[in-house]
């Protein structure tokens, strides 16, 4: 396994998990925000102060990730992106959507 490879996949996956979330958070659905009353969401300051703790989070996440699809499917493709991609779906289907 080429661990810089996994590495500049992770920070590849970061920047496009962040710009899909500016786009539809930020743009598209931005409104449907508005109505929740303050305590529902963090504050723009707390956030703040909490956007390192996060960024950090979501990095490692996505590494695991990445390191899990470099160590699991060796086959070149898409077809095995696409796979795990579904397999982590219903995984993360089971365990917060159904939950929550």
């Amino acid at each position: 396994m080429n661990y810089f490879r996994v590495l500049l996949a992770a920070v590849a996956a970061t920047i496009a998990f962040f710009i899909y979330g500016f786009v539809v958070h930020g743009w598209l659905i931005a409104k449907d925000y508005i109505p929740y009353p303050e305590g529902v969401y963090r504050a723009g300051d707390d956030g703040q102060t909490h956007m390192p703790f996060g960024l950090a989070g979501l990095f490692v996440a996505i590494t695991v990730f990445a390191t899990i699809y470099a160590k699991s499917y060796r086959t070149p493709g898409a077809r095995s992106g696409a796979s795990l991609g579904l397999l982590f779906g219903i995984f993360m289907a089971g365990a917060f959507v159904t939950v929550n």
